[in-house]
Parts: C-alpha cells; structure tokens; sequence
C-alpha cells in the first residue's frame, strides 16, 4: 500500500483503469449541480480549514446528503472532497498531483478522472469559489487536463497567493488547532504560482500578486532564518528571475555565515551548496570554492551530532567527497582518511552477531540413509540435485512481496560493510511509488538465501559428503571422465577441475574454493566462443581484452541464460559476482576470505555450483558412458 496523503479519501477507491472498473470514481456534476448544492456557502462556514481539514469535511458532507437523499448535494461535494484528495507534487516535472492512496490495482483520484466534460464545467466553477485551496485546486486541475482554460490557471494562479499571504499573516490557521502552519506551506503554493504564472505569461514576465508573495516570503525566510525554505524560494526566483543567480548566492551565503552555535547542520549547508552553486556558475571559482568548504564543514558537524564509530566514519566519508572536489584540500583529506579509518576499526566493537536456531536432525538423518546405498555415480547425481538453484522468479516475486509489505525495510537505503568497517556496498530504498529496482531485489534475494543455504549445507550437503567419504576414497582419478568430457572445462583445464572437486569432496574447500572459484570466469567465456558469442572486448587502444565476470554477466546475460537457464545464471550472479552478495570470486582474487568464510556455506555452494555447471551437460551420457569409468576408477 501507498498512502501519500489524506486517509479521509479510502472512500472513494477506483482501478487504475476506471473506464474497465464499472463503477466510475466520480459520478459527474454540471454546472447546475454547482449552483444548487450549496457549496459557496458550506466553504464560507469552513473558510479557516486547511486542505486536510476541508477534505474530511467534504467527505462527511458527502455522507450527510446521502443519507438525507440529496443526491446533487453528494455528487458535488464527493467530487470535491476528491480533488482536495490529490496529492501535490510541486517538484515533479512529470505529474504535478498524484492519487493520495494507491492499493494493488486500485486507487484513489488522479486529475485525468475529471478530463473532458467535466473539467470544463470545473473550469468555469474555478472562477466561482470562495475559499483559495478549493478554488486553487479545482482551477489547478482544469488548467493542468486543458491549457485551453487560461481563465481557470490564473484563478488558481492568484488563489495560490492569496494562501501564501494569508498563511504569512496568520489567516489560515491549521488544524488540528495548536499546529501551526510553517514557512513550507507558504513555500509550496507560491513555487506552484510561479510555475502557473511561467505557463501563463509571457517569457519573463510574472504579475504583481505572484512576485509580490513571493517577496514575503523571501524577506521572512531571510529574517527566520530559515534555511531550506529560502533555498526553495531561491531555485524558484532565479528561474522565473524574480532574482538574480548573484543576489540569490550572496543571501545564501550571509544566511549561512550568520547560522548561531547549534543550527542543525544540514540545513545550513543547503545554504552553503546553493551559493557555491550559483557562484560557479558565475565564473567565481573562489567563492565557489570557499562556500564548498563550508558546505563540507556542516557535514562533518553532522559526524560530530552522531554517537557510534559507524555513523561518524559514514559522515567522514562524505565530507572527504565532498572535499575532494576542492581543490587545495589534499592536507585535509588526508587528514580525515585517517580519522576515518581509525572509526572504522572503533566501529568493530560496537557490532554485534545473532544466532537463528535451526533443528537440523531429521534432514541429516534423510541425507544419511540415502547416500549410504547408492553407488559413487548415483551419489554425483544426487548431490547435483540437492544444489539445484532455487528459482529466480520465484525469488523476485517473494522480494516484492516483502517490499510491500514492510514499511521499516523500505524506507532507509541500505549500507554493506567488510570486516573492517569499510563500506563496500549501497542499496537505494525502494521508490514510493513503483516496484523495487534489480539491486534491491538481489539484495533482498541474498539474504533470503543465507538461511537457505544454511540449511542445504548443514542438513544435507555435508551429513551426505561425509556419508560418501566414509565409503569410498575419492581421488582425482574419479573426475577424470567427467572433466574430459565436460564442455564447461576447456582444454587443459581437466586435471584442475579434477583435483579441485577431489578437495571439495575431501571436505578441504580452502584448497577446493582456490582451485574451483577463479576457473568459473573463463569457463564461461570459453562456453561463449563455443555458442559463437563474443565474450572479449576491444580497449581504446584496440587491443583486445577478455570481459570480467561482472561484464559477462551484463553484456552476454541473454548467452547465457539460453545456454544455462535463468535460474542458473541468476545464482551465479548473486552468489559470486554482486556486491553487497557474497561476491565470491572477487573476494577470494584479492585475498579477501578469511579461514573461517572459506568454509561458509556460500563458499560450500559455490564449490558446489562449478560442480553443478561441470556435470549437468552430460546427463544424457552419464548412465551409459560417465558412471561405467567412474565405477572402473574405484
């Protein structure tokens, strides 16, 4: 569920198709409808309500003329409780209002419910209001469905501004009463004035009232100090330019010099980029450089507000971003590179690890009395089977269903850390509205599988590995006939394969993981030049070069997936390859795994997967030619 704003509005759900819904999500309301409903003289009764407030009295309105019969009554002021409904995005280029509750397929109103006939009746009722939020609303919602309603746009125009001024004066108190109305909500109706006012006016021109109130607002956000809103109004005023990017930079930069001892540091240094911003625009490189550094400051007093080694190392971070587009401040970094490796480390201490109890004796018990009466082949193939991929879309699906379900874990991005304290790896959130993007969705699928393998491993791989050892002596000689044979072993590799899936079922996966991890890459790109793929790349200076395994999984996903399936290639993605996952090959090319996760069960799967991808081609050929040699090498 979404739920931008305004609960009042549950009442009136549509498809997000509502021509297919059969119940339309308004019904339609002509102008004499208007006349005869009353509803001037209802918004005079309300004419101190809020936007929120005015929604639910609409909506109890609505409910009170059903019940009574009055159907013009309800059918008005149904509509209108709807259109104060609508969620307003002023910083959306793409969609200025959007549905205030979203549910599956269905949804409250958006403007183009009311296109056509009756957005020209709202047109005309637009002119008509008393009260400035509905008039602005419904003259907003005609302009913006037809621009053919000018009339309708510079009443909503000028409703805007008689809100901003009335709420600076103190006009407009909000409910519920004791909260009072902030500088945002002046900010608001006066940025969507001057974006009215731009679609209205000539090139350049805005009228009096507009820059009038926008003016005001200026002034108080300068005598407040109020540091975000004058950013806000600041972007807005050199866009129309009601004020020049010189004027503009230079209060910014006063605001911000003048912040008290104590001011929340990241709205000062909203100030603080703004001007550096605009000054580099200017051509005044030093000034822009200056205020820069001061942006960077504020950043490291939001480390100094913060208590943990972890987040302090995070803002550390950042202000050495920051700094290093600076120049001159080589010393600095440095400086703070040590501060922060130093948090890094204090942060280790301050980390904590959970245990999840699982009973794995029954699936121990199973693996057991199956691999104590197969043969040495019979017991490749079962173990093949038991690390068979879990399905991909299967996965996503249950990723997504866990975005929307959870509201804590799709509110904060997400950072992945080594052992260090290093940050090695970042997760957007979730986007309000729309699905999660593939990474969030990988991620999601990583930890899912954690618990997963867990379980594979310590419930069957290993209870059926120790199983086969004690019966058999398995020895390289053992995997000869299948990494001769195999096509995911290219020439010469045979014996490496070989030795390598020996250790494994020796149960040593520190030399089996070092052996097997590093051949996977080029494994898969000599599969590649056998499907007539292209698996190389050329470098600006024209020679050629072998794509890595994150480039392969990019550039020839599609290759590989119609060779191996989705499902495969996705595991091979999550499992050796994305960061913040496991990331087992790059990990253990640098050296990375320690002893202990050389015998994690990531590390056990993916000794595994390689054996997995080596014997799964010849299946077809394993009763009649592959488990003959095995059974002759015992």
């Amino acid at each position: 569920m979404d739920s931008a704003a305004h609960p009042q509005d549950t009442a009136s759900m549509s498809s997000q198709h509502p021509e297919s819904a059969g119940e339309p999500i308004f019904k339609f309301c002509s102008g004499a409808d208007f006349a005869s409903s009353g509803l001037n003289a209802f918004l005079t009764d309300e004419a101190d309500a809020d936007d929120y407030a005015l929604g639910n009295a609409l909506r109890a309105e609505e409910r009170t003329a059903n019940a009574a019969g009055d159907e013009v009554r309800a059918r008005v002021f149904g509509l209108m409780a709807g259109l104060m409904s609508l969620h307003m995005r002023v910083d959306d280029p793409a969609e200025t209002f959007g549905p205030a509750l979203v549910m599956g397929t269905r949804r409250s109103m958006i403007p183009s419910d009311v296109r056509g006939p009756q957005t020209d009746v709202l047109a005309v009722q637009a002119t008509l209001l008393s009260h400035p939020s509905v008039r602005a609303r419904v003259g907003d919602v005609a302009f913006l469905n037809s621009r053919q309603h000018h009339a309708a746009g510079r009443a909503a125009m000028d409703a805007y501004c008689e809100l901003a001024v009335g709420r600076l004066d103190g006009a407009f108190p909000s409910s519920p009463p004791g909260v009072e109305l902030g500088l945002h909500d002046v900010v608001e109706p006066i940025k969507r004035a001057l974006q009215l006012a731009r679609l209205l006016q000539r090139r350049g021109e805005v009228p009096d009232n507009v820059s009038a109130a926008f003016r005001r607002a200026w002034d108080a956000a300068l005598d407040d100090a109020r540091y975000v809103q004058f950013v806000e109004l600041a972007g807005a005023g050199v866009a129309t330019g009601l004020v020049s990017p010189a004027d503009a930079a230079r209060d910014a930069e006063v605001l911000a010099v003048a912040a008290p001892e104590g001011t929340y540091p990241e709205a000062v240094k909203r100030a603080w980029n703004f001007a550096a911003h605009h000054l580099a625009r200017l051509g005044d490189k030093g000034g822009a450089n200056r205020c820069a550094l001061a942006a960077a400051e504020q950043t490291l007093k939001m480390r100094d507000q913060c208590s943990g080694s972890l987040a302090r190392a995070d803002w550390t971070k950042d202000a050495i971003g920051e700094l290093r587009q600076i120049p001159g401040t080589s010393a600095r970094v440095k400086e703070l590179m040590e501060e922060m490796r130093h948090l890094q480390l204090a942060a280790q201490d301050e980390m904590a690890s959970f245990e999840v109890p699982m009973d794995l004796s029954a699936e121990r018990a199973d693996a057991i009395r199956v691999f104590e009466g197969v043969s040495l082949p019979e017991a490749f193939v079962e173990l093949i089977l038991l690390v068979e991929p879990r399905n991909a879309d299967e996965l996503m699906a249950a990723a997504r269903k866990d975005a929307a379900g959870s509201i804590v874990e799709t509110m904060f991005a997400a950072s992945y850390r080594d052992t260090e304290g290093k940050e090695i790896g970042r997760i957007a959130a979730p986007a309000v509205e729309g699905e999660p993007d593939d990474d969030w969705l990988k991620a999601a699928c990583i930890r899912h599988m954690s618990f997963i393998r867990h379980q594979i491993v310590a419930g069957y791989l290993e209870p059926a590995r120790r199983t086969i050892s004690s019966r058999f002596t398995v020895e390289d000689r053992h995997f000869e006939p299948i990494t001769a044979r195999s096509p995911f072993v290219p020439q010469g590799h045979g014996s490496l394969f070989a030795l390598g899936f020996a250790r494994m079922f020796q149960g040593d996966f520190v030399s089996a993981a070092h052996i097997l991890f590093p051949q996977l890459e080029n494994s898969l790109r000599h599969l590649l030049v056998l499907s007539n793929a292209e698996p190389s790349k050329i470098e600006a200076d024209l020679l050629q070069g072998d794509r890595t395994l994150n480039a392969l999984l990019g550039a020839n996903r599609s290759d590989l997936e119609r060779m191996w399936g989705k499902n495969i290639v996705f595991e091979i993605d999550i499992l050796f390859n994305f960061r913040p996952g496991p990331a087992l090959r790059n990990d253990l090319a640098h050296g990375k795994l320690t002893w202990g996760a050389l015998h994690s069960p990531e590390v056990v799967i993916g000794c595994w997967i390689i054996f997995n991808l080596t014997c799964r081609p010849l299946f077809q050929v394993w009763q009649e030619t592959i488990a003959p040699e095995i059974d002759a090498a015992l």
